[in-house]
């Protein structure tokens, strides 16, 4: 049976790609966020 942490420690190349995917989606997540943030606030004027 091998440890929670096993394949990590064996491949930590795929932690860091999927870190790098995570961070990726977050910064999309934020990026439309705020654009829907500014479209209301837009709506909000008009």
């Amino acid at each position: 049976m091998p440890t929670p942490g096993g394949l990590f420690d064996q491949h930590p190349q795929h932690l860091e790609k999927m870190v790098k995917v995570l961070e990726a989606r977050n910064e999309a997540d934020e990026i439309e966020r705020k654009r829907s943030e500014a479209k209301s606030k837009a709506r909000s004027r008009a």
